[in-house]
């Protein structure tokens, strides 16, 4: 634990103008309502104890920054006489008063004992004497910045309450000795500010406790934090930990994070918690924001079968065991059954099994004489999870011992190596194999036949998504007994998958416009949607829209931003929260059509020439045309569609006439996108 703390204060400490090196000094300072306090922290043994000896000196100036450059404008000498530790009567006394001066007192006699020892009247060797010294120092550095009265009864803390209103100073303390051993730090005179807010709070729910996560960033000034838990968001709030909390043994999870573990005083409860920070003059920020965590264990493992046999040959006789750790989280049991492992299972029992009951007898009549037999654990929270098939035609059969899987290991060719010890049991047979990616779900046999060996090399694809695999191994023995699965090896599988295309379903031409519709892509981690679009003018793809956030949910676009007659490409590229991009895979090419919503022939006309026994008929269309369909009716009719004639044509002559007959002609142009215009006027005319 001693090693652990002054590797803590080590991190604090590089947060200061202190650099790890020896002999120099740490200096903390903070501005207060009545002045500046200031603390200070010897980088090693030999110095504290020097330090001790002939106290510090402390020296402000008042500086301005010119340049770029510190100026220094005057300066003080701020301590009449070197600041040195209480004597051990004084803090004996005032210890009678004031019990947070009772760990500066234990490490002053402490260090007074080291002082004063003669070399060679000590029996322990040269490293344990050193690791007194180191102890000692550590505490006293540890209590120096936990109370402000202890670190002054050490001779390690001063205020300066003549420091004005809107100056900057320089302090700088030295060793009261030739060397002039300091520590500096330039405070600017302001109002005194609150302290900064925990920041980053979140949690992680584990087995029947809670971890808390909270960032430390470099220069936060905060050396210890206070945990606070409430069963009520607006309640009363209670502090977790007894004393001040350094990390886990003052070691934090990484350069930015502490984390502190809470054991829920009671399961399937809502907690809240905050958290504030301490700095090194006993100051404490605002709360943190209030983080809810619902104390909920779903059941981690399945359910193993041990034993499954038949004494009368009538009736077969089922025990179960379940995990220590999910003993209190599973809520009933089922038992199911099929004649083969390849058959629809089904449930034997009529009502739920209570979480207390292990056994189950299975007294059908006329049952098959080979049977194969699975148990089921349901959570409370409708969570469930099952064991492996154990058959039951055997007689008092013993399975081999549970393996242990040492390792699982995947390369970035997708080749995984799992290693696990060799069983013991004088009639092994083999082991199998099993794999999944969902670690509360029955895993899947990945070894067709019994495997011998116990190095065993899988295969996968890394190109998958998935960015974690378990594996498992079941032990056999000669009879084909299936011990107990082995604990999940978690296996992690390289990042190099893009996300999967979206893909085109229809599209739809108009007068407005081009219309598109995709289904999106399937990879859950898709960050931008991009549709590109170029014209038949256009060598180069030019981005339409770019989809992202709640947008990602559009799967339905117009463009209208297109020419009649003209050809466009679209494509669709996805992109993810990596930056990988999916593949190219599907261009559509589609013409605009015609985008004049009403088209029609005009100017017709129709001559009668009964010496050539025919009625002519000309018109205009000034439109792009497949065809043309002739429209006639006699004697007032409604017209109807009589003949067709090419799109090229602009006349039509009608041969099939009766004398003194009125006949009525309109003409409707046939589209190349298979349209029709509208109907021309209609006109009369009496051959």
């Amino acid at each position: 634990m001693k090693k652990n703390i002054f590797l803590f204060l080590s991190l604090f400490i590089t947060q200061l103008t202190f650099a790890q090196k020896a002999d120099t000094l740490g200096l903390v300072t903070q501005v207060s309502s009545t002045g500046v306090l200031l603390k200070w922290l010897p980088s090693n043994y030999n110095l504290w104890m020097e330090g001790t000896r002939v106290g510090y000196n402390i020296q402000r100036s008042e500086v301005q920054l010119k340049d770029g450059k510190w100026k220094v404008i005057t300066t003080t000498l701020l301590t009449s006489e070197a600041i040195k530790p209480w004597s051990n009567e004084r803090i004996t006394n005032e210890a009678k008063t004031n019990p947070e001066l009772n760990n500066a007192k234990i490490l002053i006699a402490g260090r007074l004992l080291q002082e004063n020892a003669q070399p060679g009247t000590s029996t322990s060797n040269a490293a344990e004497i050193q690791g007194q010294k180191e102890y000692v120092y550590v505490m006293s550095l540890l209590a120096n910045l936990l109370k402000n009265k202890s670190s002054e009864a050490m001779g390690l803390f001063y205020e300066d309450k003549t420091a004005l209103p809107g100056k900057t100073y320089l302090y700088e303390v030295t060793v009261n000795t030739a060397k002039k051993i300091k520590g500096s730090e330039v405070v600017t005179m302001n109002q005194p500010v609150a302290l900064p807010n925990v920041m980053g709070f979140d949690f992680y729910v584990v087995n029947k406790s809670v971890e808390l996560y909270w960032l430390q960033p470099k220069y936060s000034g905060y050396f210890a934090y206070d945990v606070y838990r409430s069963l009520s968001k607006n309640g009363t709030y209670e502090k977790v930990n007894n004393n001040p909390y350094l990390g886990e043994l003052g070691l934090t999870v990484d350069e930015k994070r502490m984390v502190f573990i809470d054991s829920f005083p009671e399961m399937n409860k809502t907690y809240y918690y905050k958290v504030k920070g301490i700095n090194a003059f006993e100051q404490t920020s605002a709360f943190s924001e209030i983080l809810t965590v619902k104390a909920v264990t779903f059941i981690q493992y399945a359910p193993n079968i041990s034993k499954a046999s038949s004494k009368d040959n009538i009736r077969i006789d089922l025990e179960w065991e379940v995990n220590p750790v999910d003993k209190e989280n599973v809520a009933s049991f089922s038992v199911w059954t099929a004649k083969t492992q390849n058959d629809v299972m089904k449930k034997l029992n009529d009502k739920p099994i209570s979480p207390k009951t292990y056994t189950y007898t299975d007294a059908r009549l006329n049952k098959p004489t080979f049977n194969y037999y699975r148990v089921c654990a349901y959570g409370y929270t409708g969570d469930s999870t099952c064991s492996l098939l154990k058959d039951g035609f055997l007689v008092d059969s013993v399975p081999p011992s549970k393996p242990i899987v040492v390792s699982g290991i995947c390369d970035t060719n997708g080749v995984v190596t799992l290693i696990w010890k060799k069983n013991k049991e004088a009639d092994m047979y083999g082991y199998r194999i099993f794999r999944t990616f969902y670690k509360h779900k029955e895993p899947t046999r990945i070894t067709d036949s019994t495997y011998k060996d116990t190095v065993y090399i899988d295969k996968v694809d890394v190109n998958s998504g998935w960015k974690k695999i378990y594996y498992a191994v079941v032990a056999i023995d000669e009879v084909f007994n299936a011990s107990r699965q082995s604990q999940y090896v978690e296996v992690l599988l390289p990042d190099k998958v893009p996300p999967t295309n979206a893909v085109f379903k229809d599209f739809k031409t108009g007068y407005s416009g081009i219309t598109l519709t995709w289904s999106p892509s399937s990879s859950d981690d898709v960050k931008y949607q991009y549709l590109y679009k170029k014209s038949e003018f256009e060598f180069q793809w030019q981005q339409f829209v770019r989809l992202g956030g709640d947008s990602l949910k559009i799967t339905s676009i117009r463009d209208t931003l297109t020419q009649t007659d003209v050809w466009y490409e679209y494509k669709l590229v996805a992109e993810d929260s990596s930056g990988l991009r999916s593949p190219e895979e599907q261009v559509i090419r589609i013409q605009q059509p015609e985008k004049d919503p009403f088209p029609q022939v005009t100017n017709i006309k129709a001559v009668a020439s009964r010496p050539n026994k025919m009625i002519k008929l000309t018109w205009d269309f000034n439109k792009q045309a497949t065809g043309f369909k002739i429209m006639r009716s006699q004697n007032g009719q409604q017209v109807e569609t009589y003949e067709f004639v090419k799109g090229t044509k602009r006349e039509f002559y009608d041969t099939w006439l009766t004398t003194n007959t009125e006949y009525t002609y309109a003409i409707i142009a046939e589209l190349p996108d298979g349209r029709e215009s509208v109907m021309s006027v209609v006109i009369k005319i009496k051959y």
